[in-house]
This record gives structure tokens, sequence and C-alpha cells, in this order.
């Protein structure tokens, strides 16, 4: 019988909103971090990294586009955003039907050409075969998206 995991905690299901919210209230009203922590059910210091981050803005939340960056569990690592790993899937999956199937090592280097073309931060790359060092390209985890899952 399968396992099915029961989250025990509600960490990470603040959205955006509300924990800018409670931001405000700390910072422009000028109430407790603890009580607002309370009233809003956000845990203590999650409000106060973000209370941080916000007197740190010069625009007061927005931060390119969003408000105080991701909210929730985000992945610290991650160099792709979901449309532009949506974009190398697709590319991987045709170059698979053309060449009949791409190994791991030729998946990694075309992970780390297609970041060095879009200018992403990434770790150091060796001149020699190309591939970015210190990079999870596909191994381990977080897993390969289901296209592309070794059997």
């Amino acid at each position: 019988m399968p396992r099915s995991h029961k989250r025990i905690t509600n960490r990470g299901f603040t959205s955006a909103a509300e924990l800018l919210a409670a931001v405000k209230k700390v910072v422009d009203d000028g109430f407790q971090i603890r009580t607002v922590a309370r009233e809003s059910g956000i845990d203590r210091m999650t409000l106060t990294r973000y209370i941080k981050k916000y007197k740190g803005q010069d625009t007061h939340g927005e931060v390119h586009g969003e408000q105080l960056g991701p909210v929730g569990y985000w992945g610290n690592c991650r160099i792709f955003t979901e449309e532009e790993e949506a974009l190398l899937t697709e590319h991987l999956k045709k170059s698979c039907l053309i060449f009949f199937g791409l190994t791991p090592e030729e998946v990694r280097k075309l992970a780390s050409e297609f970041a060095l073309k879009n200018n992403k931060d990434i770790p150091i790359v060796s001149s020699a075969s190309g591939v970015a060092r210190n990079v999870n390209w596909g191994g381990g985890s977080p897993p390969l998206p289901p296209p592309f899952q070794q059997r």
C-alpha cells in the first residue's frame, strides 16, 4: 500500500499579498511583530526576514515586478524560470527525437549552454567540457521532468 504524506504545518502557503499586508502593518502602522505574526498566522521569524527585505528596498514592496521576492518554498539553487525550463524541456524532447536519445552528459551540456546564452548566474564553467561545475543538472534531486527520467 503506498504511503501518503500528511502535512503537519501550513508553512509555505502564505500568499505574497498576505505577507506584504502583514509587513506594512508592522512597518507603516507601528504594530509589534509578534502581535501581527500571531494574528496573521505567519511565523515570527519569517515576518522579521521579510520586514528586513522591505526596509532595504527603495520601492517599498516591489522587486523586479514581484512583491518581496518569492514567497514560500522556493529552490535556492534554481537557475531557470518556469518558462525557460519549459522551453528547454521542449528543445530536449525534439533533440531526443532527432538524435535517438541524449545521454545525461549531453543533457547537462545543453542545459549549461542554454544558461550561458540567457546570461544566467551559474557557477564556474569548466572550459574543457563547457559544462558548469557544481550544478545539479538533472542528477539526484530535484528529479528530472517525466519525459527525461532514466529507466
